[in-house]
């Protein structure tokens, strides 16, 4: 009965959006059985689709941190403006930490155990916090703020908003921890960018206001 249901809410919906719904579901039995690859191909035609799901970042933004392109997977994340959920956070978490942007990836990880993860993935998510906190169990210097900054403006002059975002914010929580070094230059970068960017998404971060010290 149940499957009699679903074929006739596809029915109704048309066979364009059959389409999209098989191969949406064609990707996530792809991951699952983690052929990542095929997974990719059925997840790229959905997101071409204009009735792609809000919640597609779910399963594409896991699929392209599974195949190591993590740059890609952090665009994908940043742009989707579902809300997010426990396990797209636990990956976003991964992909910023595979990209070094560890101070962000703490925030997603504490974001993922207080959605509730579940025993495994919560403990697992618990070492990734304990591996920043040991990384910055002495403030990060103005090597590692001007780092940040500078591949956040390069991002920028390239046009690429999502992952410059994400280095500038880095730089600003980095720059917070370490004694405010270039901060009012992180703040002036971050302010520029989001006047030549869309609302922000739900994935994304929003800093507070500041002046600066």
């Amino acid at each position: 009965m149940r499957l009699l249901l679903v074929a006739l809410v596809l029915l109704a919906a048309g066979p364009a959006r059959a389409d999209d719904d098989a191969h949406l579901l064609a990707g996530v039995r792809a991951f699952q059985a983690g052929h990542y690859d095929e997974a990719l191909v059925e997840l790229r035609l959905v997101e071409r689709s204009p009735r792609r799901p809000d919640d597609l970042a779910f399963y594409l933004g896991p699929t392209l941190y599974k195949l190591g392109r993590y740059s890609e997977a952090l665009v994908v994340f940043r742009r989707s403006r579902a809300v997010p959920d426990a396990l797209s956070q636990l990956y976003l978490g991964q992909t910023l930490y595979q990209l070094g942007l560890y101070t962000g990836a703490r925030e997603a990880f504490a974001s993922a155990i207080a959605r509730g993860l579940g025993p495994k993935l919560d403990a697992a998510a618990r070492r990734y916090l304990e591996l920043v906190d040991r990384l910055y169990a002495t403030p990060p210097g103005a090597v590692a703020v001007e780092a940040y900054l500078d591949a956040g403006l390069r991002l920028a002059a390239r046009g690429e908003q999502e992952l410059a975002a994400a280095y500038l914010e880095e730089a600003h929580r980095v720059s917070l921890r370490g004694g405010r070094h270039r901060y009012r230059d992180i703040v002036a970068a971050l302010a520029d960018l989001a006047s030549r960017a869309g609302p922000p998404s739900a994935q994304g971060r929003e800093l507070p206001a500041s002046t600066g010290p």
